[in-house]
């Protein structure tokens, strides 16, 4: 019974995926790509050797492209699971606001964003593992092994910002007494986003940052190789279709 549903579920993933636009799909990928170029500017600026005052504000930026990104996907696919990215974005750039005023709303924020952004791991991951995207690429499996070290990647970011949310939520800090304890004890004025961070965390939020924006490099460029396929082959059809056409009216 179990692989029946997820036989069904994979074919209804492929159609979906088959009725995408490429173009959009490419789309989605270069605003991936910009995404993630904010969110390491505005980690490194975060970094204990610069401690911009500004930095939230790339941060805010790029969620807010994170934002776009995951509409595109959404009216490009249609499926319900493409809401992630959305969600993440939206949550991530309150978070980012909240953090630029201080406020320390954006600790909670912070923490749905990240979750959502994990859920928007796994389903990458799920829905690359499709045959869809192995037959788009060709069948070049470079490309495919590509894909899932690029899903691997943003996985692994999404985990650590995971559980870096985990700590700013609970634990304490230097700086803080972590968003549940301070807000505890000062009657719910605990420390913003920024406040709670140890230089060491802010190290691992640029790791993180660097590893999605690896991932989307890599996911671009084989985004990029299934639009080259689809042109060769739609190129290979119209071939066929006049060698076809031409041989039949031939023989008329």
């Amino acid at each position: 019974m179990a692989s029946v549903v997820s036989q069904v579920k994979s074919q209804v993933r492929n159609s979906n995926e088959e009725k995408a636009s490429t173009k959009l799909t490419i789309v989605s990928g270069i605003l991936f790509v910009f995404g993630c170029s904010f969110y390491v500017i505005g980690t490194t600026l975060n970094l204990p050797s610069n401690n911009a005052t500004n930095a939230w504000m790339y941060n805010a930026i790029g969620a807010g492209v994170f934002t776009m990104c995951g509409l595109v996907e959404y009216f490009n696919y249609m499926g319900g699971f493409h809401v992630f990215l959305i969600f993440a974005g939206i949550f991530g750039l309150t978070a980012e606001i909240l953090d630029g005023h201080g406020n320390p709303v954006s600790v909670h924020f912070n923490f749905l964003a990240n979750h959502m952004y994990f859920c928007e791991a796994v389903k990458l991951y799920i829905a690359h593992s499709g045959d869809f995207y192995a037959q788009a690429v060709a069948n070049k499996i470079i490309m495919i092994k590509t894909l899932r070290y690029a899903d691997i990647l943003f996985l692994s970011g999404t985990v650590i910002d995971i559980i870096l949310a985990w700590i700013y939520l609970f634990t304490g800090t230097p700086n803080s007494g972590g968003a549940i304890a301070s807000s505890s004890s000062t009657g719910g004025s605990g420390g913003s986003l920024n406040l709670l961070r140890t230089d060491d965390q802010k190290n691992a939020e640029l790791a993180s940052a660097s590893l999605w924006f690896i991932c989307s490099i890599l996911t671009l460029m084989v985004y990029i190789r299934m639009a080259r396929a689809e042109t060769s082959a739609n190129g290979r059809e119209e071939v066929g279709d006049e060698k076809d056409n031409t041989n039949l009216s031939e023989v008329v």
